[in-house]
């Protein structure tokens, strides 16, 4: 099952640097998944995202702190990371 994973950022927001480089690895990692970035600042402001950053998996949200490599990995159904074998 193909899962849609959207990571919504900002370029000026320091918590979006350390899920950037989380979504960098989970690709390295793991080939087929597949994350779109999308730049929401607009978003943020309209008030459709609670904070920056975000992260959608299929229906769920993930934001700020809660986004973490396991939790990601978790929602998509890969488990561990093969690093924490």
């Amino acid at each position: 099952m193909q899962h849609q994973v959207i990571f919504f950022h900002s370029l000026i927001c320091p918590r979006c640097i350390r899920v950037r480089k989380i979504m960098r690895k989970i690709e390295n990692n793991y080939p087929n998944v597949k994350i779109k970035r999308v730049g929401s600042v607009t978003k943020f402001l309209k008030g459709e995202l609670r904070t920056l950053p975000a992260v959608k998996i299929n229906n769920f949200m993930l934001y700020g702190k809660e986004i973490t490599e396991e939790r990601i990995l978790d929602k998509i159904g890969l488990g561990e990371s093969p690093n924490h074998h």
